[in-house]
C-alpha cells in the first residue's frame, strides 16, 4: 500500500459512526443507512448496513416498526485561510459568504449527506485556526488554505502532524488529513484543481464512511493516449472518457488548466508513466454524476 492510500486509511479508521433510533417519518433516503440489524421477532428482517430507501422504509412499516437505528448527522467545518482576502479587518469571521472555494466545498459536503456550519475565515493567524479547530464540535473539518499562503500551510500541517502528500499533475498540489481526537481534519489547497482532488479523494470517502455507506470502488479503465508520470509520487489528474463505434471506453487525460477541469468527468490516479491501453484505477468527480 502506498504512503497516500495509507494515509486515507489512518483517518477512515479513526471515524465512527453515531448511532442513535430515529422514527421512520424523520429519514430521508438516500443517506441513511442501518447502524444494526434490525428483526421481527427472532427473524432477520434487514441487515446492518441496509440502505434504508422508500422501499425498506416501506417494509419496516408493514412489520409495525416506529423507529429504525441509523448513523447519525455527520457534521462538517469548511475554515478558510488567506492572507490576500479583502475586507478581513477582523482576525476571523464566521458565515460570510465570500469565497468561492468554501461555497462550493460546503456544496460538495452537503451533496454526500453532511450537515454544514456556517464557515470560518481567517486571515493567515496560524493561532485563530488552531482555535477554530479546538472549539469546534464539527465531526469534519476542512481548513483550505489560498495559494499565497504555503508558509502559513506548512506550518500548519507541521503542528497538528499532518503529512502533506503530493497529489497534483503540478507538484504545487499537496493534501493531507488527520484524525485529531474525535474529529478529522483535511488541509487542502484552495484552487480549483487542489480543491478538486482533496474533496474526491478525501472528503467523500471520510463522509461516507460517517455515514455508514458503501465504500466506493474505483472503476477500471484502459487508457487511450500516453499519460506521462513519476514513481516518487501519487498523482490524480483530471480525465475524460471517451467511447468508440463499438462501444468500448477508454479514458484519457486533461490539462490541469480551467478548461480542462471544466470538462473532467473523472480523476485519474497515475503512478508512473501509462503507456497506451494500460489499465488504471478511476474516480468519477461528483459534479458530472447523473
Amino acid at each position: 500500500m502506498n504512503e497516500f492510500d495509507q494515509a486515507l486509511n489512518n483517518v477512515l479508521a479513526a471515524l465512527k459512526p453515531r448511532s442513535k433510533w430515529v422514527g421512520l417519518q424523520q429519514i430521508f433516503a438516500p443517506h441513511a443507512v442501518l447502524t444494526e440489524p434490525m428483526t421481527d421477532e427472532g427473524a432477520p428482517l434487514l441487515p446492518k448496513g441496509a440502505a434504508l430507501t422508500p422501499a425498506t422504509l416501506a417494509l419496516l412499516a408493514t412489520q409495525h416498526k416506529r423507529k429504525a437505528p441509523v448513523a447519525g448527522a455527520v457534521t462538517a467545518l469548511v475554515i478558510s485561510v488567506s492572507s490576500v482576502r479583502q475586507g478581513l479587518d477582523q482576525p476571523a469571521r464566521v458565515g460570510v459568504s465570500d469565497d468561492a472555494t468554501s461555497a462550493a466545498l460546503r456544496m460538495m459536503l452537503s451533496r454526500w449527506g453532511a450537515d454544514t456550519l456556517d464557515p470560518i475565515f481567517i486571515k493567515s493567524d496560524l493561532d485563530q485556526v488552531f482555535l477554530a479547530v479546538e472549539e469546534s464540535a464539527a465531526d469534519l473539518i476542512v481548513i483550505s488554505v489560498d495559494i499565497e499562503s504555503d508558509l502559513i500551510k506548512n506550518e500548519i500541517a507541521q503542528a497538528l502532524g499532518i503529512s502533506l502528500l503530493k497529489a497534483g499533475l503540478d507538484l504545487d498540489i499537496e493534501v493531507g488529513a488527520k484524525a485529531i481526537e474525535q474529529k478529522s481534519v483535511f488541509l487542502i489547497k484552495s484552487d480549483t484543481y487542489g480543491t478538486l482532488i482533496g474533496s474526491e479523494v478525501f472528503l467523500k470517502p471520510a463522509v461516507r464512511s460517517m455515514l455508514m455507506q458503501t465504500k466506493l470502488i474505483p472503476a477500471s479503465y484502459t487508457v487511450s493516449t500516453p499519460i506521462a508520470g513519476d514513481l516518487k509520487y501519487l498523482r490524480f489528474i483530471p480525465g475524460i472518457v471517451d467511447t468508440d463505434e463499438e462501444g468500448n471506453e477508454t479514458v484519457r487525460g486533461l490539462s490541469a488548466n480551467l478548461g480542462g477541469l471544466a470538462r473532467a468527468e473523472c480523476l485519474i490516479k497515475v503512478h508512473g508513466n501509462l503507456p497506451p491501453y494500460e489499465t488504471v484505477e478511476v474516480f468519477p468527480v461528483t459534479s458530472v454524476q447523473k
